[in-house]
């Protein structure tokens, strides 16, 4: 009896597994142009990114950040940072109202695969978004309603609700 219940146990981990797996796959044809990875209970989403604008990319890019929660949220302290651990610009003295928009300005997101991490003001990771550069120049990654990850409209839509 326990090697069969350690059995139905071990199935139903395989399908779990799976089925969180498939979660985190961007297929070919899909809407999905970057991945995401979000701690429940932080009201902070990046909705868009703009990582290759036309011409130079330097003081040219930008990260699109929303706050869905019902009250302000104060980011000083947090940092945004890819894999080579480059800062991207500067969240002191940023204060987010409930349910709005805030674009963050910097440099050095790269215009092939990157792995933005954010952190909050106790250095935790609280999200991480990994883009490949599938978006055409001078074009955005946007999150959809769908909470799919589109090629938005040429030069993007930063903080246009």
């Amino acid at each position: 009896m326990y090697r069969k219940k350690l059995g139905k146990n071990i199935g139903s981990l395989v399908i779990a597994a799976v089925i969180i797996a498939s979660a985190f796959t961007i297929l070919p044809g899909e809407h999905r142009k970057a991945d995401a990875l979000v701690v429940p209970g932080v009201p902070l989403v990046i909705t868009e990114i703009m990582y290759n604008p036309a011409g130079i990319d330097a003081g040219n890019e930008w990260i699109e950040l929303y706050n869905m929660g019902a009250s302000e949220l104060n980011l000083s302290g947090w940092t945004i940072k890819d894999d080579a651990d480059n800062v991207f610009g500067d969240l002191t003295g940023v204060v987010i109202p409930a349910y709005g928009y805030y674009v963050l300005n910097g440099s050095d997101l790269n215009n092939g695969v990157e792995t933005i991490h954010v952190f909050d003001a106790t250095a935790t990771e609280v999200m991480n978004i990994t883009y490949d550069d599938t978006a055409t120049e001078n074009h955005s990654l946007e999150l959809n309603e769908a909470d799919e990850w589109v090629e938005g409209t040429e030069g993007g839509t930063p903080g246009a609700v």
